[in-house]
């Protein structure tokens, strides 16, 4: 029980205990993720211009989400080092965090509710001859 008070009052402190610097590589790393995010935003958006009609409808936000998500990102990451008290929360991470896979899961979703294939049927069953016949009259 005393183990659960301190993981939240870790997650909700405003002011962590743990210093970070710019060189830290757990900082670096978030950095290049950031980055990535960014620079992916502005590759998504040349990308789309050579998709399909129901592709290109699928990926509408994706280089929006993407930028946003990397400024967002970086916003948390110079309040922890520069010790900016309420948006260095470690609480606002695991908010990004659960934004990002929420975004990817309905993304994963909706493409596998649009993008299906009709097979086509063929016009006589396997089963009609043992099917009972029409009645003559």
């Amino acid at each position: 029980m005393r183990s659960l008070v301190l993981f939240f009052r870790y997650l909700f402190s405003p002011n962590p205990a743990a210093l970070a610097h710019y060189f830290d590589p757990g900082i670096l790393a978030l950095f290049a993720l950031c980055g990535a995010l960014i620079v992916g935003s502005f590759l998504i958006t040349r990308w789309r211009r050579g998709l399909q009609a129901h592709s290109k409808k699928l990926t509408r936000h994706w280089s929006m989400v993407s930028f946003w998500m990397g400024m967002i990102g970086l916003l948390l990451i110079l309040s922890r080092v520069e010790r900016i008290q309420i948006l260095a929360m470690p609480f606002l991470w695991v908010l990004w965090e659960i934004a990002l896979v929420g975004f990817v899961f309905i993304q994963f979703r909706l493409f596998r509710a649009k993008n299906y294939e009709v097979v086509p049927m063929s016009a006589a069953l396997p089963t009609d001859p043992y099917l009972p016949g029409k009645k003559k009259k």
